[in-house]
């Protein structure tokens, strides 16, 4: 359905999936399901590097079971010519910088609003500053922001 109308869509599609569901197979159900997604003519793959698992509660999917980047990376290798970016317990700036060595785009969640600075040293890692790990300068800018946003406060809330 969505191939035929993608001549009146002029923005790119992109899907999230998780590597599977349940019992389904993370090589052979994922590889299909990707395969049809980009026969489909979706731009690109966003995956979360977690299988997910229906009984659990969600916070328990939070952490079992286990992030599986290389499953991630395997794909990207099978579909080279496609954009598959990762998401899923990335939270450190060394992480980011492997995984997008190897695949076309990293997707943040938890890690930015857990500790707002990660958002200051992703920011500086893509201006191709080397002093992303300057704590002061981070200070400062975390400083500055909440200086901004105090200022914003008191001129709009009364």
């Amino acid at each position: 359905m969505y191939y035929k109308n993608k001549k009146k869509i002029s923005i790119p599609i992109t899907v999230k999936c998780r590597l599977g569901v349940d019992d389904q197979n993370i090589e052979s159900d994922l590889d299909n399901f990707v395969y049809k997604i980009f026969e489909s003519g979706v731009n690109g793959l966003w995956v979360h590097a977690r299988k997910a698992i229906l009984t659990y509660k969600t916070i328990s999917n939070l952490n079992v079971p286990p992030l599986n980047y290389e499953r991630v990376i395997r794909l990207k290798k099978k579909f080279p010519n496609f954009f598959i970016g990762i998401n899923g317990g990335i939270s450190d700036i060394n992480t980011i910088q492997c995984l997008l060595s190897k695949l076309d785009g990293v997707m943040v969640g938890r890690a930015a609003y857990h500790r707002p600075i990660f958002i200051i040293q992703i920011k500086n890692l893509i201006n191709n500053k080397n002093n992303y790990f300057n704590k002061s300068q981070q200070y400062y800018s975390l400083y500055k922001a909440l200086k901004l946003y105090i200022e914003f406060i008191d001129t709009n809330i009364k």
